[in-house]
This record gives structure tokens, C-alpha cells and sequence, in this order.
């Protein structure tokens, strides 16, 4: 889409230049009112570029949240990530929930200390803290 876009800008200069040079042959106010129509028409066309690959896009995004469903009743107090389809939530009772893409998936992680804090630098380098003293690491193994 983008690439069609700057193909018609740069048709359209094309077009603009060649008739500025067929409007040096023309008479001063004939001139003078064709240079206007051409500058507001490549204003159009700059305007449209920028509204197609700018501000288009994010009209049409999706900007709603959506309610998703998980098999627990825990109450869930962070989350954290490293790519959309590698997303963890961590709560009370040692809940520990991994999102794949697709479904959120329990984990045991075999503590039931409530868990209150969870960081990643990576998909493999992931901790979580919670309630008495309760330090975990994940590895990306296990």
C-alpha cells in the first residue's frame, strides 16, 4: 500500500513537472492560475499520503480490550512478558499462568505462597517473588 502510494506521488510530480515546463510558453495570468490548481493539487496528494500510511492505520486498529477467559479464580496481581505470545500472570495462591498466543495454561510451580511481583529480561530469565520470602526462577526449562 505504501509503495502504491509514493508511485502515484511520484506520477503526479512527473505530471506536475512536465506541464511547468509546457507553462513557460503561456501567457503571465494564464500561468499564474494554473500554478495555483497544481499547488493545491499536490498538497492533495501529500495530505492523502500522509493520511493513508498515518493516520488510516490507526483509525482502523482495535482499540478495545477484551475479556479473556482462564480456568482459575485466583486473584491475579502482574503480568509480564516477552512477546505477545509469551505472556506470564502471576496471583494468590502461588498462581503462576502462561499465555502461549492462543489460552492462558496453569503452571505449578509448586508453592501456594501468594506471588506479588514478576520480571523478565528474557523468554529464558524470568523471576517471581511473593509472600514469605518466595523467590522463583524460571530458566525457559523449567
Amino acid at each position: 500500500m505504501l509503495g502504491f502510494l509514493f508511485l502515484i506521488a511520484g506520477f503526479v510530480l512527473l505530471i506536475a513537472g512536465s506541464i511547468i515546463l509546457f507553462l513557460s510558453s503561456l501567457p503571465r495570468p494564464i500561468k499564474r492560475k494554473i500554478m495555483q490548481w497544481m499547488g493545491l493539487t499536490v498538497l492533495l496528494v501529500i495530505l492523502l499520503i500522509v493520511f493513508f500510511v498515518f493516520v488510516n492505520p490507526w483509525l482502523q486498529s482495535d482499540k478495545t480490550w477484551h475479556s479473556m477467559k482462564t480456568s482459575i479464580k485466583e486473584d491475579l496481581w502482574e503480568i509480564w512478558g516477552s512477546s505477545a505470545s509469551d505472556v506470564f500472570a502471576i496471583g494468590d495462591s502461588g498462581t503462576l499462568l502462561h499465555y502461549d498466543g492462543q489460552s492462558w495454561n496453569s503452571v505449578d510451580i509448586g508453592t501456594t505462597n501468594g506471588l506479588g511481583g514478576i520480571w523478565g529480561s528474557s523468554a529464558s530469565d524470568i523471576f517471581a517473588v511473593g509472600l514469605s520470602g518466595t523467590v522463583l526462577h524460571y530458566d525457559g526449562q523449567s
